[in-house]
C-alpha cells in the first residue's frame, strides 16, 4: 500500500514539471570590452574615475585628454581646466599639440612678434609709421627706428619722412654743420672778420682782398667813415700857371705861378 502511494506521488510531479511552460533563450548581443577598461564595483563593472563610455561602450577619456594606464591627462605642453586641456598662454591648439599662431613664435610658454613687431589680436603689424620688410620692421625716408618710434638723427629736423637741418646749416656725414670758412652760431652761419656771404661761399667785398682770415683793402682803396670805399689816386692839374693837386676827386693842394712861387694849401684859403 505504501508503494503504491510513492509510486502515484512521483508520476504526477513528473507531469507537473513537464506541464509548466519554459522560456525560449533571448538573442541577446554582448559587446567586448577590455578588461584593463572597465573596475568592478559591487559586482558591475564601469569606467576608471574620470572617463566615460562613448556611443561604442569603450571608456574614453574627456575633451582631448589621453590615457596614461588607467588615468586620464592633458598631452605634453598643455594643462587641464577642468574637464578640459588648454594651451598657456597666447598658443593655440593644433591636435595634441600646442603652437604660436602663424608669424609669432614661442619664448617660453609666451606667443611673442619678432623683431620689433607688435600684436594686434592674432597677429603681428609694425609699429607706427614703420613698414614690414621681410620679418622685420623700418623707417620710411631718412628716418632711423628708435624703439616703437621713427626719428631723426641728433641734430636733424624732420620733414616729411625725410630729414634736414635746421636753419643755415648742411650735412656733412651725419651730422649737420656750416658750410667751409663759415662759423656756426647756433642754427645759422656767419662769416668771419668783415667778410660777406656769396650763395654758401664767404667772400670780402668789393675792393678787398683776403689777407689771412680779414678783409683788407685794396692798394688805392679806402673804407670812408661811411663804409663805402673811396679809391686813393693823386692827379696833378695846370691851368694858366695854378698848379693844383687832387687826391680821390677833391683838390687837396694848389699853388700859382710857376715852381718858384709860393705854394698854397687849400687849408690856407
Amino acid at each position: 500500500m505504501l508503494l503504491k502511494h510513492l509510486f502515484l506521488g512521483f508520476l504526477l510531479g513528473a507531469f507537473s514539471v513537464a506541464a509548466i511552460p519554459q522560456p525560449e533563450p533571448e538573442d541577446v548581443e554582448l559587446e567586448a570590452r577590455d578588461d584593463e577598461d572597465l573596475v568592478a564595483r559591487g559586482g558591475y563593472e564601469y569606467c576608471p574615475y574620470g572617463q566615460h563610455y562613448d556611443k561604442h561602450h569603450h571608456c574614453v577619456c574627456p575633451w582631448g585628454q589621453i590615457k596614461d594606464g588607467k588615468y586620464c591627462k592633458c598631452p605634453d605642453g598643455q594643462y587641464k581646466d577642468g574637464d578640459y586641456c588648454k594651451c598657456p598662454g597666447d598658443q593655440v591648439k593644433d591636435g595634441k599639440y600646442c603652437k604660436c599662431p602663424d608669424g609669432q613664435h614661442k619664448k617660453g610658454k609666451r606667443c611673442v612678434c619678432p623683431h620689433g613687431q607688435i600684436k594686434q589680436g592674432k597677429y603681428c603689424k609694425c609699429p607706427g609709421i614703420q613698414f614690414k620688410e621681410g620679418d622685420y620692421c623700418k623707417c620710411p625716408g631718412d628716418l632711423e627706428k628708435k624703439g616703437k618710434f621713427c626719428k631723426c638723427p641728433h641734430g636733424q629736423v624732420r620733414d616729411g619722412i625725410y630729414c634736414k637741418c635746421p636753419g643755415e646749416l648742411v650735412k656733412k656725414g651725419d651730422k649737420c654743420v656750416c658750410p667751409d670758412g663759415q662759423n656756426q652760431k647756433g642754427n645759422y652761419c656767419k662769416c668771419p672778420h668783415g667778410q660777406i656771404k656769396d650763395g654758401d661761399q664767404c667772400k670780402c667785398p668789393d675792393y678787398e682782398w683776403k689777407k689771412g682770415d680779414y678783409c683788407v683793402c685794396q692798394k688805392g682803396y679806402r673804407r670812408g667813415h661811411d663804409g663805402k670805399f673811396v679809391a686813393m689816386f693823386h692827379t696833378n692839374l695846370y691851368l694858366k700857371g695854378i698848379y693844383g693837386l687832387f687826391q680821390n676827386w677833391k683838390l687837396s693842394y694848389m699853388k700859382f705861378g710857376g715852381p718858384k712861387r709860393n705854394e698854397l694849401k687849400l687849408g690856407d684859403l
